[in-house]
C-alpha cells in the first residue's frame, strides 16, 4: 500500500492509499462518474507530471469537506523517507470497488503514467467481440512484437471473484430441494398414518352428517400446529446463519422480517397441498366400509 499526504513535511503520518496508473482515457472508458473537477487533459502539460484524480473515500480519508473542496488541493505520493510525486487534485470520481464486495472501497489516487501500465482496457460492443479481438491482437503485436498477446474479459474476471459464492448457492439449492422433498414425503407418510388411525372416527362423523369440507378442515388443522412450531424454531436459527454469512461482505442487504413470513407461509402451503389430497380422499370415503373394520 502506498502513502499519500497533503503536502506536509511529516511523511510518517501519511495515510495509506491505493495508487493506480492511468491515462486520459481511463475515466471515460470505465464510465466513472466525475463528481468535481476534471479529467486529465492533454492540452494541460502539467497534468502528466503534477495531476491526480482521487475517489470519494480518499477525500474522506484526507479530512476534506467534500469533492468540490478537494479540487485544487496539493497532495504528494510518498514512501517513508522520500516524495515520489507531488501535485494537485484535478478531479474527484465516485467510489468504485476494484476488489470483491467482501472488501470495503479503498481510498484511491490515480495519476498519469502510461509507462507503468500492466493492462490495456478496451470497451467494445459484445456482438463484435471475436472481430475486435483479432484487431486488437494485430495492433498489439505491431507495438510489442516480442510480447505474446493475452486477453481476458473483465466481466469474466468479476464473475470469477464470486465463484465460491456461486458454488455455495448451487449446493444450497440442491440441498434445499432435497430437504423439501424429504419433508414432503415425511408429511405425506405422517398424514397417511394419522388418517388411518382416525378412519373410524371419520366414518362416524360422516354418518352423523359432517360435510367433506368440515372433516377435511379438521384433519388439516392437526398439522398446522407442528408446522407453526417448526417455523418459530427455524426462524431465529436461519436469521443467525444468514447474518453471519452476510457479515463477510463489506456491503450487504439487511434481512427483512417478511422473508421469514413468506418462507413460513410457503412451507405451510406445501404441507397443506401434500396432505389435502389424502384428507379429501378419506373424507369422501364410504363410511360403511370404514365402520365394517371395527
Amino acid at each position: 500500500m502506498n502513502q499519500v499526504n497533503d503536502g506536509s513535511t511529516d511523511l510518517s503520518k501519511a495515510p495509506s492509499m491505493q495508487m493506480l496508473s492511468i491515462d486520459q482515457d481511463f475515466v471515460t472508458t470505465m464510465k466513472m462518474k466525475l463528481l468535481a473537477g476534471r479529467n486529465f487533459a492533454m492540452d494541460h502539460p502539467t497534468d502528466k507530471v503534477e495531476g491526480f484524480i482521487i475517489n470519494e473515500e480518499a477525500v474522506r480519508k484526507m479530512g476534506w469537506k467534500d469533492a468540490a473542496s478537494a479540487v485544487g488541493k496539493t497532495i504528494q505520493w510518498v514512501r517513508p523517507d522520500v516524495v515520489l510525486k507531488k501535485g494537485k487534485v484535478l478531479g474527484v470520481v465516485a467510489n468504485f470497488n476494484i476488489n470483491p464486495l467482501k472488501s470495503a472501497v479503498q481510498s484511491l489516487v490515480m495519476h498519469y503514467s502510461p509507462l507503468r501500465f500492466q493492462y490495456l482496457y478496451v470497451r467494445f460492443n459484445q456482438s463484435n467481440a471475436e472481430k475486435l479481438t483479432s484487431v486488437v491482437a494485430k495492433r498489439f503485436n505491431e507495438f510489442y512484437p516480442k510480447q505474446s498477446f493475452e486477453y481476458r474479459f473483465l466481466d469474466d474476471n468479476l464473475s470469477a471473484m464470486y465463484n465460491s459464492e456461486k458454488r455455495l448457492g448451487t449446493i444450497f439449492s440442491y440441498f434445499s430441494f432435497l430437504a423439501i422433498l424429504i419433508a414432503c414425503l415425511g408429511v405425506l407418510g405422517l398424514s397417511l398414518y394419522s388418517i388411518h388411525q382416525r378412519i373410524k372416527e371419520i366414518g362416524i362423523r360422516k354418518v352423523l352428517g359432517a360435510s367433506v369440507f368440515s372433516i377435511t378442515r379438521g384433519l388439516l388443522k392437526d398439522f398446522v400446529k407442528p408446522i407453526f412450531i417448526a417455523a418459530i424454531v427455524a426462524t431465529p436459527i436461519a436469521w443467525y446463519v444468514m447474518n453471519k454469512w452476510l457479515e463477510d461482505f463489506a456491503y450487504h442487504i439487511n434481512i427483512s422480517w417478511w422473508v421469514f413470513v413468506v418462507a413460513g407461509l410457503l412451507a405451510l402451503s406445501i404441507a397443506m397441498i401434500t396432505i389435502s389430497f389424502q384428507a379429501v380422499q378419506a373424507a369422501m370415503a364410504n363410511p360403511v366400509k370404514s365402520l365394517r373394520t371395527e
